[in-house]
């Protein structure tokens, strides 16, 4: 069973997601090269979660049955692995098509976690979008989502607060639900009315 109809897909968005594969593919190859060390390892662990993938896809096992298929090492492999591709990839997307210049860019601090202010020019004062990456919870970074976010503030003129709240599995459930929470308290404790707050993200964040 596949995970996407491709015939139901237009052919430019098709072609989008291929050329996005085919960078993401480089950046694998690239990091290999460098790391030839890790290859077996990477492989093996690889092999497990594609096996896995294939076999709920299928519906050949159920849900409960994927627990324990990988151990934390694992896990923490795959998603720094993830991680270091879409981070790659985002530095590399910025460089192509930077930022513009009239977008303001203030790291914000958060104690236990960061975000960051994206401030486009011309904005409706005291209006905030809170915004909270998609990943699982396990990947995704203000970096990865900074193209949309900005273009969210440029398109309703409005300041966006996006974070980068922790992420499993170093840290476990709720830890990333609770850094969301008080990133919405932060805006509070700054004198923003919750009127005046939109809360959006895109997969788990949304």
């Amino acid at each position: 069973m596949p995970i996407i109809e491709r015939d139901l897909i237009r052919k430019d968005v098709l072609e989008l997601m291929d050329r996005r594969q085919h960078e993401q593919n480089r950046i694998v190859y690239e990091y290999f090269n460098e790391h030839p060390e890790e290859r077996p390892y990477y492989r093996k662990v690889w092999g497990k979660v594609k096996d896995l993938n294939e076999k709920y896809l299928k519906r050949q096992i159920p849900v409960d049955s994927i627990h324990g298929i990988v151990n934390y090492e694992e896990m923490l492999y795959i998603a720094k692995l993830f991680r270091h591709i879409e981070d790659t990839l985002a530095d590399k997307y910025q460089q192509r098509f930077p930022i513009p210049q009239d977008v303001d860019l203030k790291p914000v601090n958060l104690g236990n976690f960061s975000g960051e202010w994206e401030i486009p020019p011309n904005i409706v004062e005291d209006r905030v979008m809170l915004y909270i990456h998609g990943g699982g919870f396990i990947i995704g970074s203000v970096n990865d989502h900074r193209h949309l976010t900005v273009e969210i503030a440029q398109e309703l003129r409005t300041k966006v607060l996006s974070i980068d709240y922790r992420l499993a599995p170093e840290n476990r459930y709720p830890t990333h639900l609770n850094d969301c929470v008080y990133a919405y308290q932060w805006l509070l404790s700054q004198g923003i009315s919750p009127n005046n707050i939109l809360i959006a993200g895109d997969s788990a964040g949304g």
